[in-house]
C-alpha cells in the first residue's frame, strides 16, 4: 500500500526523503521480489539510515542516557511516514501489519561502555536488523564494529533479529592485557513473525578492539531453537556462555542447550558445563561430532570403546525412557533409549541403548559406557535427574 496523500515524507529532512524514495516502491505487491521481498536496494537503505543516525549522535554526549535520543529518532521516522507505532491500536491507515517491505522498524540505542545501535528494515513477515557499535574517542562516537546482512540470494539470505549483543568488560585481572581488546557475543534469530515456534538461532563471537575497526571472528554457529523459551548469554574477557532450547534427537522433547567456551591462545575451546542433566548430556554427546564428543569421556575410559555406538542415524525414530540412578556406581546415571526397528511394513524388533553418564557437581558430565543392555547396579528411577534447569534464572533484558 502506498502512502496516503496526507503523508509528507519528511520534506524538511533530505536524508529521510532519500530513504522514502528507496522504500516507497517496495510497498506494492508486484514489487515484492527476492527472498522475503529483499533486494540489494535494502543495503542502500541500511547505509542511508545509518548515516542519518550517525549525523545525530553528537546529540548524545557521553554519558547521557540514550533513551531520549532514541525516542526522538523514532518519532521523526514516524512523522516522515517511514515507520509506524506497531503497538498502537490506532496506527496510521498506510501502516500494514508488523513486518512488510517498504517500511522501517524501530531504531534502538543501547548505551553502556559502548553505544550499540540497531536498525530494522521491513521484509515479508519480519524485519532485517543491522547493528553498529561505537566507542567514545576524542570527543566523538567512533564506529568499531558492525553486523549487516547484504547477500540477497535465495537460500543464502539470512536476515537477523538480535536477541543480545554483549561486550565484555576490560580485563582488570591481567595487568598486561590491552584495555581496548574485548570479546563480543552476538545472539540472533530468524525473523519469525509468520512462522512456527521453531526457528534458527545464531551465535557469533568476535575478538575485537573498541578503539578501531579490527576484529576476528572466533565462533559462528547455530541450530533450530524453540521460540517460546528464552535465549540468554554472558561474556567476560576470557569466556562466553549462552543458553537456549532445542529439540532432543529422540522423542521430540525440548531441552536446554548450554554452550560455554574459554579463550585460549586466540581460540575458543568448549568446556563444561556441557549440559544440565544426564539425559541432556547424553543427547548432546550423541548429536555432536565424534571429534569433539570423543573428548567427553570419564577418566580411564578408552574413547574408541564408545565410538561404535556414537551414530545418531542408527537410532532414528527412538525415544528416551526413564533415567536411573546407579546405586552401585556412585556419581553415575543410566540414560535409556528405546526404538522400534521397521522393515518398511512391520515391526521387526525393539532395540535399546543405555548410556552410562558420570555426573559431578555442579554440572560436570562425562560418558563412561554405552551398551545395548541395561548396566548392572542402575535400577533406581530418578525422577528429578532430568527436570528443567537453567543457568540464567533471571533472564537478560536483551533477549526476546
Amino acid at each position: 500500500m502506498l502512502f496516503a496523500a496526507s503523508v509528507s515524507p519528511a520534506a524538511e529532512d533530505p536524508a529521510l526523503a532519500k530513504i522514502h524514495t528507496l522504500l516507497a516502491p517496495m510497498r506494492t505487491e508486484s514489487l515484492k521480489v527476492g527472498p522475503r521481498g529483499a533486494t540489494p536496494v535494502l543495503t542502500n537503505v541500511k547505509h542511508q539510515l545509518r548515516r542519518w543516525i550517525e549525523s545525530r549522535l553528537h546529540e548524545l554526549p557521553r554519558p547521557d542516557d540514550a533513551r531520549a535520543l532514541e525516542a526522538q529518532l523514532n518519532a521523526e521516522l514516524r512523522r516522515a511516514g517511514l515507520s509506524c507505532d506497531w503497538t498502537s491500536q490506532h496506527r496510521e491507515k498506510y501502516c500494514p501489519d508488523r513486518g512488510e517491505p517498504g517500511f522501517l522498524g524501530d531504531v534502538k540505542l543501547d548505551l553502556g561502555e559502548a553505544l550499540i545501535v540497531t536498525t530494522e528494515v521491513g521484509i515479508v513477515c519480519g524485519f532485517d536488523q543491522s547493528a553498529y557499535a561505537y566507542s567514545w574517542l576524542n570527543g566523538r562516537w567512533t564506529p568499531f564494529w558492525q553486523s549487516e546482512t547484504n547477500e540477497y540470494i535465495e537460500d543464502k539470505y539470512v536476515p537477523l533479529n538480535f536477541l543480545g549483543i554483549l561486550l565484555s568488560s576490560q580485563d582488570y585481572e591481567n595487568k598486561e592485557s590491552d584495555a581496548n581488546v574485548r570479546l563480543l557475543l552476538v545472539l540472533a534469530r530468524d525473523p519469525a513473525y509468520c512462522e512456527s515456534n521453531w526457528y534458527n538461532v545464531y551465535y557469533r563471537v568476535w575478538q575485537l578492539r573498541i578503539d578501531r575497526p579490527e576484529k576476528k571472528l572466533l565462533l559462528d554457529g547455530g541450530e533450530m531453537a524453540f521460540l517460546a523459551d528464552w535465549v540468554d548469554g554472558s561474556v567476560t574477557p576470557n569466556d562466553v556462555l549462552f543458553e537456549y532450547s532445542t529439540r532432543t534427537s529422540y522423542g521430540g522433547m525440548n531441552r536446554r542447550v548450554i554452550r560455554h567456551y574459554v579463550l585460549r591462545e586466540g581460540k575458543l575451546e568448549r568446556e563444561a558445563p556441557l549440559a544440565l542433566g544426564p539425559r541432556d548430556f547424553a543427547d548432546e554427546w550423541i548429536s555432536t561430532d565424534w571429534a569433539v564428543s570423543s573428548q567427553w569421556t570419564s577418566e580411564g575410559v578408552d574413547a574408541s570403546s564408545l565410538q561404535p555406538m556414537h551414530n545418531k542415524k542408527n537410532f532414528e525414530g527412538g525415544e528416551y525412557v526413564r533415567t536411573n540412578y546407579c546405586e552401585k556406581r556412585p556419581e553415575h546415571w543410566q540414560v535409556g533409549l528405546d526404538w522400534t526397528d521397521f522393515n518398511g511394513h512391520e515391526m521387526v524388533s525393539r532395540k535399546q541403548m543405555y548410556l552410562l553418564v558420570r555426573w559431578l557437581p555442579p554440572y560436570r558430565f562425562s560418558m563412561t559406557a554405552v551398551s545395548d543392555h541395561p548396566l548392572p547396579g542402575c535400577t533406581w528411577q530418578d525422577r528429578t535427574a532430568d527436570e528443567p534447569r537453567t543457568l540464567f534464572p533471571i533472564h537478560s533484558d536483551q533477549t526476546f
